[in-house]
């Protein structure tokens, strides 16, 4: 026998708040699951027994194990697609956004780290439209902060070579975070999206112009950073 609710309907969709709450905890304690044994290595079985439910009663709340991974991918796009909007209308510098975005990136780490792994590791389990739907969300978010980098550098603010690059390495700086950052660390988001900001638009350096002062130099040193593969 299917669940049933007894709660009023949820306003968007017709299913009712406490369906929504226990979707919801499903989706996070299989991001939980997968990301401490894979996608491939967790089973419906085992994402059953963790949730209390049967097979039949994990599908009425989610469907397909795949259609459940992209849950977990829409849980960490949803935030920030919805705040990167309403950060990219700000009236403001280019750097003053991509600050915000900073922020909002770290705060999804900080508070969604299994849904994080799962969004950077198990996205290649997507097929069809679903990894379709993924790549369209996600090249809509990495759109905006293109933009803000693009504008930096047409405005004069920001001296930028390859705009591709260096956001590359502006999401790549924030997307691992989860790696390490924790809620309860001794600094917060706020304090970590600053250093890093730091870093990245003012750079470690006096401002001499170290890294090019050192480009005549790296010759003489490169064989002793080779690796030899064993």
């Amino acid at each position: 026998m299917q669940p049933t609710d007894t709660e009023e309907s949820h306003p968007k969709n017709g299913r009712t708040a406490k369906f929504e709450r226990r979707r919801n905890e499903i989706i996070d304690l299989s991001a939980r699951l997968f990301a401490q044994h894979s996608f491939a290595g967790t089973g419906v079985a085992e994402i059953s027994d963790e949730a209390g439910l049967g097979k039949g009663g994990l599908y009425y709340y989610i469907g397909s194990k795949e259609t459940l991974l992209i849950e977990i991918h829409e849980r960490v796009m949803d935030p920030l697609i919805e705040a990167t909007a309403r950060i990219e209308a700000i009236d403001s510098s280019p750097l003053i956004r991509l600050r915000l975005i900073s922020e909002t990136l770290l705060q999804v780490a900080s508070d969604r780290p299994d849904h994080l792994w799962v969004f950077m590791h198990e996205y290649r389990a997507l097929h069809g439209e679903l990894l379709d739907r993924f790549r369209r969300r996600r090249r809509q978010y990495e759109e905006v902060v293109f933009k803000l980098f693009e504008q930096g550098a047409a405005e004069g603010a920001f001296q930028i070579e390859d705009v591709r690059i260096t956001v590359l390495g502006f999401l790549g700086m924030h997307n691992f975070a989860y790696q390490w950052l924790r809620a309860d660390g001794p600094l917060t988001t706020r304090e970590i999206s600053e250093a890093f900001c730091r870093i990245f638009f003012e750079g470690i350096t006096d401002g001499s112009g170290a890294i090019g002062a050192v480009a005549d130099d790296l010759d003489q040193y490169r064989h002793l950073a080779a690796l030899h593969w064993t």
